[in-house]
């Protein structure tokens, strides 16, 4: 399980606060998720990160639902991915496989 505090120093989230609501939603969304994971130890360093990940990824997803966030200052938009294989291999989800022989 992880924290606020772990998110916000991570460095994932610059400048956002730990009382932050939005991210305390998505940490809500992401410990619940985590807990229902059957294959993985949710206190190994490796899933803790992947946690740490899925909570910046939905926390920056939130003003971004079509997929797209404004640049603000740059003028430009840019593409959020729906999915990043880091996490999804980290927690043993969206259909990730591991390596096989046979």
């Amino acid at each position: 399980m992880i924290t606020a505090d772990d998110v916000v120093k991570s460095g994932w989230l610059p400048g956002i606060p730990v009382t932050d609501p939005a991210l305390l939603t998505a940490l809500d969304y992401v410990n619940g998720f985590i807990g229902t994971l059957k294959l993985i130890d949710p206190n190994e360093s490796h899933v803790k990160t992947a946690a740490i990940m899925l909570t910046a990824r939905i926390h920056r997803r939130r003003n971004s639902s079509g997929g797209i966030e404004t640049l603000g200052d740059l003028g430009g938009a840019t593409y959020v991915a729906r999915y990043d294989p880091d996490i999804a291999r980290a927690l043993k989800i969206d259909g990730y496989q591991g390596p096989q022989v046979g």
